[in-house]
Formats: structure tokens, sequence, C-alpha cells
């Protein structure tokens, strides 16, 4: 059997310094990067952002106070229907007392 012996390729040193420079830098550049940084210097506000976020707050806000006028004004108009649901029967019954009164009084008359 004839063993084939060949040198290295540039490919290959490549491939393998490539694959040797990642685990250096797992190894010793790893625990660096995890580490938290301090904040040092002038903190930094977005303006643009927060104008924003206020904006869509405040806009919020007012379309709740909205929701609960709107809530308000059906609570008033189920308050309504009911006395209007209610009114007939007190209607009739007075209707019926009302006939009730000129019958006795067409009788009386008659007697």
């Amino acid at each position: 059997m004839k063993v084939l012996t060949s040198k290295p390729t540039a490919t290959k040193l490549t491939a393998t310094g490539t694959v040797l420079r990642a685990l250096f830098l797992a190894v010793f550049a790893g625990p660096a990067a995890t580490t938290p940084a301090h904040a040092a210097g002038i903190p930094v506000i977005d303006t643009a952002n927060l104008s924003q976020t206020v904006i869509s707050s405040i806009e919020a806000v007012a379309q709740t106070l909205k929701q609960i006028q709107q809530y308000q004004t059906q609570l008033q108009q189920y308050e309504n229907m009911l006395q209007n649901t209610l009114a007939p029967a007190a209607y009739v019954w007075d209707a019926a007392t009302s006939t009730m009164n000129q019958l006795r009084s067409a009788i009386d008359t008659l007697n």
C-alpha cells in the first residue's frame, strides 16, 4: 500500500491558526468580556426617546379618561333604561285606578 505524505498547505495552516486564535480569545479574553463595566463620564439622555415616551404616556392617560367618561355615560343610560322600564308599570296602575274611580263615579251617579 502506498502512503501519501503531504506537507500541510497554507489553507490548512490558516484554518488551524484561526481555530487557535479563537481558542486563545475564548480562554483569555472571554472572562474579561463578561466582567461588568463601570460607567464613567457624563450620563447621556436620549431626549427624542424621552419626549416620545412622555407624549405616548399623556395620550394613554387621555384615552383612559375618555374611556372612563364613556363608561359613566353608559351607566347613566342603563339607569335611564331601568327607570323607563319601571315607569310603564306605574303608569298602567295609575290608569287602572283612574278607570276604576271613573266607573265608581258613574255608578254613584246612576244610584
